[in-house]
């Protein structure tokens, strides 16, 4: 095998053990850090993709809308049981017309 070049006292022979082991452990982690990047393993924390943000129960400064304080968010409308089945009956109705019409979709 050849030796790389990056290994010139080596191939002159004018280096001691120290030398050589400190060599080789420099191009072992070179390797191993190859061969995480290949593998798909982070050097770092190891945390893929986006990062988190802040937490849900965090309270909001009033430094972060320079605006002013921001205004509550409003509560979502429920429907009523009644509302819910007239739109169910309004959608069953449109499909049974597109059906007997022969169109495949709406």
């Amino acid at each position: 095998m050849d030796r790389p070049a990056e290994w010139p006292l080596i191939q002159s022979g004018n280096m001691n053990t120290n030398d050589i082991l400190q060599e080789l452990k420099q191009e072992r982690d070179r390797l191993s850090a190859a061969i995480a990047a290949l593998e798909g393993h982070a050097t770092g924390n190891g945390r893929r993709g986006r990062r988190p943000g802040k937490p849900k129960t965090a309270k909001i400064a009033a430094i972060d809308f320079p605006f002013g304080v921001p205004k509550p968010k409003r509560k979502r409308r429920k429907l009523s049981a009644a509302v819910k089945h007239r739109l169910s009956q309004a959608a069953k109705a449109r499909w049974a017309k597109a059906k007997k019409a022969g169109k495949n979709s709406l």
